[in-house]
């Protein structure tokens, strides 16, 4: 994967967070970065919680403790990628 792919991988969780996002876009990536994630472990980790967060609709907005328990997860999953991958704030 490269510097771009993974811009474009973190612009994507961190836009979950004030647009909705459905399965078809996190199936989408998948299906194209599968290998990359299998190899790189910490992408592999947040795109296994971003997805939780995406098809755990139903579930974030009846329980606002999960909504933010998750969101702070992946923040701290992007914050983890920007370092590693040299990533300025896209937002």
């Amino acid at each position: 994967m490269n510097h771009t792919e993974i811009e474009k991988l973190v612009l994507i969780m961190e836009s979950s967070f004030s647009e909705k996002i459905d399965d078809a876009i996190v199936t989408g990536y998948w299906r194209k970065f599968d290998t990359d994630f299998v190899e790189d472990k910490l992408l592999g980790e947040a795109w296994n919680e971003f997805t939780h967060y995406v098809t755990d609709y139903d579930l974030r907005n009846s329980d606002p403790e999960y909504e933010e328990h998750m969101r702070k997860e992946l923040l701290k999953y992007i914050e983890k990628i920007r370092k590693k991958y040299l990533i300025s704030s896209l937002r």
